[in-house]
């Protein structure tokens, strides 16, 4: 998880971002996503050694020495205003 909407990005883009007006639809998102939250919170809270065991859960003969984090792209997912719902999540 990261704040930044660039790999280069600042940390303040998301709260540089969050306004009066797009502050609610986010909430709304969170809350209509919440088993999303869930799983990305418990992604980003993984130690070293659970990353590890979840790779070997794909490729079993996974050797630690072989393997090193490597930051990927960063994405941003778009949050539209809806009238029914309050903000839809745009992927």
């Amino acid at each position: 998880f990261s704040t930044k909407f660039l790999k280069n990005g600042s940390l303040w883009d998301l709260m540089s971002s969050t306004t009066t007006s797009n502050v609610m639809p986010m909430m709304h998102v969170g809350l209509d996503n919440f088993d999303l939250v869930k799983y990305l919170v418990s992604q980003v809270m993984l130690s070293e050694e659970d990353r590890f065991e979840a790779l070997k859960e794909y490729y079993p003969q996974a050797k630690k020495e072989d393997w090193r984090l490597w930051q990927a792209g960063q994405r941003v997912q778009i949050i539209k205003r809806d009238a029914e719902k309050g903000g839809v999540l745009r992927l």
